[in-house]
């Protein structure tokens, strides 16, 4: 079982109605020897609707070039990177909307 623990740096910004974020830097940890191996990227935008927020995002996790020379089968790879992009995503999800929400709630007070 894994314990995947992404470390993100990131840029955000508002257009129009909306909060566009771009993930700059982002480390796994929890991937053992592939920690280093792996590269994951993500941008999102969350915009407010019917009361509430939505945000869409595009992920992918890639292979860097030095990860040919790991001997591993790919279907084993493709099944760990599926695994691991899931948990990434879970977790990413429990962040907002814990964080995040109340993050914009306290923003939102604030405003008014």
């Amino acid at each position: 079982m894994f314990r995947i623990q992404p470390e993100v740096i990131f840029r955000s910004c508002w257009t129009d109605a909306h909060l566009q974020i771009e993930f700059e830097d982002c480390t796994i940890r929890g991937l053992g020897n592939l920690d280093s191996l792996v590269m994951f990227c993500c941008r999102a935008t969350i915009f407010p609707r019917d009361m509430g927020l939505v945000a869409e995002a595009d992920l992918s996790l890639e292979m860097k070039s030095e990860a040919a020379t790991v001997w591993i089968p790919r279907g084993v790879l493709q099944a760990m990177g599926e695994k691991a992009l899931q948990l990434i995503i879970e977790r990413l999800e429990k962040r907002c909307r814990t964080g995040l929400l109340r993050g914009v709630k306290g923003w939102i007070l604030e405003c008014t």
